[in-house]
């Protein structure tokens, strides 16, 4: 009995066989790429605007799949406009220490 339960918990540890074969991006590709998407009008306003925003061009895939890409333009602003807000040098750098903590 104590031997079937070992298996049992061995099982629950380890990711199934396929999913360790082929990893999960082919298969989101595999499902996405039969999915049927219809085409937002709203989409290029958003783009247009983020871009306009930010005056930089739209982020461009792979990259553009990460959250990331898109935050760090309203990220640097937000530096540059905090950092801009102090007149002393002294609290600008430690300010900039306290960020890359």
């Amino acid at each position: 009995m104590e031997d079937w339960e070992s298996v049992e918990l061995l099982c629950l540890h380890f990711p199934p066989f396929w999913l360790l074969l082929r990893g999960t991006l082919d298969l989101q590709n595999e499902i996405l790429a039969n999915a049927v998407v219809p085409e937002d009008a709203r989409v290029a306003d958003y783009e247009a605007e983020w871009s306009s925003l930010h005056s930089t061009p739209l982020p461009q895939f792979p990259a553009s799949a990460k959250q990331a890409v898109w935050n760090a333009p309203a990220i640097a602003a937000d530096k540059t406009l905090i950092l801009s807000s102090f007149s002393d040098s002294c609290h600008q750098t430690m300010l900039l220490l306290k960020a890359t903590n």
